[in-house]
């Protein structure tokens, strides 16, 4: 038996988005969880000639998965209005253009955090790529913090795709943002106070003598000048060397 949707709580809570998780959370729910609901929902869109196809389902909604189906319900917002108020059930936040304008700002972000996750994964990654990526994440956030205050979308395709957005909204978005970056401030402090000695791993042959630790100036020496170690590093690069 397939069990209901469900979402971690943690950066929920970081994004300030819960209310909006909790409907789309019990709007999939209601049509996924019964097999007639299902199936009258894709009756229902293939009736309709939609071009979306039906609702994405996962038994375990992780930030990956949970990108996907806010996407498809965000695509399918209108279909699935008319179908809830078919069956009775109305979801009355599907008329409402502030949460409209809220679940669109959500499938936003989680893209973005979706596009951070998909490059912290896989093999042969070093520590000073992964921590790289968290960096460059973290700028883009201040970056569009600033553009959202200024009213500029251009990294927010759903959003955008709203048409306006009244400024009160852009205003708790950039706050959101701003939460968002501080959180990630937090839970990487350590690796930044490390960032002075990752050199040593991101460009061994490179790095001064001087700035590396004591106790490893020695074999540091020995490596730079292998020649053979060098061009080994040259061919393959630094995470399989």
């Amino acid at each position: 038996m397939l069990k209901p949707l469900s979402y971690p709580s943690p950066l929920s809570k970081s994004l300030q988005m819960k209310e909006v998780m909790d409907v789309v959370v019990k709007t999939v729910n209601f049509i996924r969880a019964r097999g007639l609901n299902h199936r009258q929902f894709t009756s229902f869109l293939e009736s309709m000639d939609s071009e979306y196809g039906e609702l994405l389902y996962h038994t375990q909604v992780r930030w990956l998965s949970r990108g996907n189906v806010l996407k498809r319900f965000f695509a399918l917002r209108e279909e699935i209005d008319l179908f809830k108020k078919v069956k009775n059930k109305e979801v009355p936040q599907l008329a409402d253009s502030t949460f409209i304008c809220n679940l669109a700002f959500l499938t936003d972000i989680t893209d973005h955090l979706n596009a951070l996750n998909l490059k912290l994964q896989g093999r042969k990654q070093v520590i000073t790529q992964m921590y790289d990526s968290v960096k460059s994440f973290t700028v883009k956030l201040t970056l569009w913090g600033k553009q959202l205050t200024a009213g500029n979308l251009v990294h927010f395709s759903t959003l955008s795709s709203l048409g306006k957005v009244e400024p009160k909204s852009l205003k708790e978005y950039a706050d959101i943002i701003s939460n968002l970056q501080k959180q990630f401030d937090v839970r990487f402090k350590d690796f930044k106070a490390l960032e002075p000695h990752f050199q040593l791993f991101s460009t061994p042959f490179a790095v001064e003598i001087d700035n590396v630790a004591e106790e490893m100036q020695r074999e540091l020496v020995e490596l730079q000048c292998n020649t053979i170690l060098k061009q080994k590093y040259t061919d393959v690069g630094n995470p399989e060397f």
